[in-house]
């Protein structure tokens, strides 16, 4: 985590002075700082960097629509992922500036997801095979000239979409969503009576899969899609259900190596209120929290990790979300709210935040 010191070094002071002395003034008061995707009032998409108040400290112009943001652990350095089916991936340094975009190969586009390897020299991305209908993960070389794709492998399934490191940085974590697309049909799902997602865990080194875990075949259309882990060992993952929303069937599993996959048995009401969609996890830094948003349901939940519920706000079009100090959750929202779960948000004057954020700075 960048913490407040690390950000103002490496912005740079012609970053600093080109600040309003308001801004700076909270940069210099903020405990943390966010990264986010987002659409401008100006109805452009980009990245924008604020502090814990909402307080804008920086924003950077995108190609198009961005999914997800992730972190370089080694250089700190940002990636954002385009929206499936995305075409670019591009990489922000520490005041929001771009440093290099990459464009997906021909045959591939994105998924919006990735992440990097610990040494920060390669990121793994989820793509799609689109003529091949099968999923594929992308290895790109981090170079001090440019980004190079150097291969691929077999994501183990259709649709992959989030993907997560283990903690013991030997495997990919993905979770195949299991729905087919095909970028001359936009983003038509092609494939839903025969969908088969699973969670599987594939080698750093080849791709080969040393697990995978599947729901019950009565829940094949339960797309598996975002992740969230505390220590790389416990996974949780999000489901979106592509029928009818039913308060059968279980949005949220945890997973492991070893333990397999297990759905939490979540209150009815509560399960009802989500809609059939979860739109983004998190889990708390000591893992014994997750909050969940859903964009379709208007509702952030918090369950301790045995699936009690602990909390539950309306809030609409709700879908970012990042781990706050201690138990806390940041949330960011499509109509512009900021602000923790449990307390009043901010109102963003001209900022919509879109599906994931990320912490950047901590205490």
């Amino acid at each position: 985590m960048w913490s407040r010191r690390d950000f103002m070094a490496l912005a740079g002071g012609g970053f600093l002075a080109a600040l309003s002395a308001p801004t700076r003034a909270e940069i210099y008061k903020s405990e943390q700082l966010f990264a986010a995707t987002c659409r401008f009032k100006n109805g452009e998409f980009g990245l924008a960097i604020l502090n814990q108040s909402g307080q804008l400290i920086s924003s950077e112009k995108l190609p198009s629509r961005g999914h997800d943001v992730v972190q370089c652990p080694n250089s700190g350095n940002i990636l954002v992922f385009a929206r499936r089916p995305g075409l670019f991936a591009a990489l922000f340094v520490h005041n929001g500036r771009p440093i290099g975009q990459v464009d997906a190969v021909a045959g591939r586009h994105f998924y919006g997801h990735g992440v990097f390897s610990p040494d920060g020299k390669f990121f793994y991305a989820t793509e799609n095979d689109f003529d091949g209908a099968r999923g594929i993960i992308g290895v790109y070389l981090i170079g001090a000239q440019q980004i190079e794709r150097i291969g691929e492998f077999y994501s183990n399934g259709i649709g992959p979409h989030d993907i997560q490191l283990s903690v013991d940085n030997q495997y990919l974590i993905v979770a195949n969503g299991g729905i087919e697309t095909h970028p001359d049909f936009s983003r038509t799902k092609l494939n839903l009576a025969t969908m088969k997602p699973n969670v599987s865990w594939l080698s750093v080194k080849d791709g080969s899969v040393a697990a995978s875990f599947e729901p019950p075949l009565a829940w094949h259309k339960l797309s598996l899609r975002h992740m969230a882990t505390a220590d790389g060992r416990v996974v949780w993952v999000g489901g979106q259900l592509q029928e009818e929303a039913k308060s059968d069937v279980p949005l949220l599993a945890k997973l492991s190596l070893d333990g397999g996959i297990e759905f939490l048995n979540i209150e009815r009401d509560l399960q009802r209120d989500l809609r059939g969609y979860v739109g983004s996890v998190e889990t708390s830094a000591d893992g014994e929290h997750i909050c969940v948003s859903s964009p379709k349901g208007n509702r952030a939940m918090v369950f301790d990790r045995y699936g009690n519920v602990q909390q539950v706000q309306v809030l609409s079009d709700v879908c970012a979300l990042a781990a706050a100090p201690g138990f806390g959750f940041q949330f960011g929202t499509g109509s512009g709210s900021f602000g923790a779960i449990g307390q009043i948000p901010d109102e963003i004057d001209g900022l919509h935040f879109d599906n994931h954020m990320i912490r950047l700075a901590s205490s």
